[in-house]
């Protein structure tokens, strides 16, 4: 005759010592600091009193050694993220959502005036910055990769590269906002990143010099750039990489930076990775001034 989910389990006579709950065991709860810290990881366990439980196991002696085997293996990972979820998505999505109207002002309802705009947007990165330092660096890892993973993911170079390494990557990006008509980037100055459109368009000259004595050198409209788009990668992978075309944007735009020495560092544990990247991309330009002189 069934006893119900919570009599299911026969202790015999000729037991000694009574079974015990893992927590029991193992902490205990003598004083007030043990009472806390057992109800609190008893959070993360399996739980007598929940109906689903009778579908999983048939007595509380099952229950007892699953709620150790849980126990014994995850106690060193238990933390309000993996117990409060749900609370921080909600949270990071908020996060998200203040950081996407942050950058709407920046670039839309701002007064054109520019000491306007560059005071503000420093206001503003001040408060992101204050923000992000107050958050744990897996939350702002995340935010990152959220907001950045498709910009970095569809570059060639990184493609097929662990998922790990992409992750401390976005975790390098930096967000620049360029006002109209600012150089981004100059000819014959040396590169300090790569840079990856995110919105706006920028024009791209490059520097002619005159095909007669006296003619002074000048500058050709030779294409645009758009969201998505990216240059200076070359600057992460060599020490010589210098600008050869000047580039400005033509609209308020934002770009992803990753700065090259950042970068490097970060691949001193990737070689292989690194190499593989810097053959890529000085085959790229091998071929690009190839077809240039040709």
């Amino acid at each position: 005759m069934s006893r119900g989910f919570h009599e299911s389990y026969y202790d015999h006579a000729c037991r000694v010592i009574s079974e015990r709950d893992i927590l029991d065991r193992n902490i205990g709860d003598v004083t007030l600091f043990k009472a806390i810290k057992k109800k609190w990881n008893d959070l993360f366990l399996l739980s007598y009193s929940d109906t689903r439980a009778g579908d999983l196991y048939h007595s509380t002696h099952a229950m007892r050694l699953g709620r150790s085997h849980h126990y014994l293996m995850h106690r060193g990972s238990i933390h309000p993220l993996s117990k409060f979820r749900n609370f921080w998505d909600m949270f990071i999505l908020h996060v998200f959502i203040m950081h996407q109207l942050f950058v709407y002002l920046n670039t839309t309802l701002l007064l054109r005036s520019v000491p306007v705009l560059t005071t503000y947007i420093a206001k503003i990165k001040m408060i992101e910055n204050t923000i992000k330092k107050s958050l744990p660096n897996s939350l702002n890892e995340e935010i990152a990769w959220h907001g950045f993973s498709r910009f970095v993911m569809r570059i060639p170079y990184f493609s097929g590269w662990p998922r790990e390494i992409l992750k401390k990557i976005v975790y390098l990006v930096e967000e620049l906002i360029f006002l109209e008509n600012t150089v981004v980037v100059e000819s014959g100055v040396a590169s300090q990143g790569l840079m990856i459109v995110d919105s706006g368009v920028l024009a791209v000259y490059k520097m002619h010099n005159g095909n007669h004595f006296g003619t002074k050198p000048f500058y050709d409209e030779v294409e645009h750039l758009i969201d998505g788009d990216y240059f200076g990668q070359l600057s992460l992978v060599t020490e010589r990489a210098i600008s050869t075309t000047t580039i400005v944007a033509i609209t308020t735009c934002k770009i992803l930076f990753v700065e090259k020495t950042l970068f490097k560092h970060l691949m001193r544990n990737n070689r292989d990775l690194f190499y593989s990247m810097q053959e890529e991309v000085q085959n790229e330009i091998t071929k690009l001034t190839d077809e240039i002189v040709e």
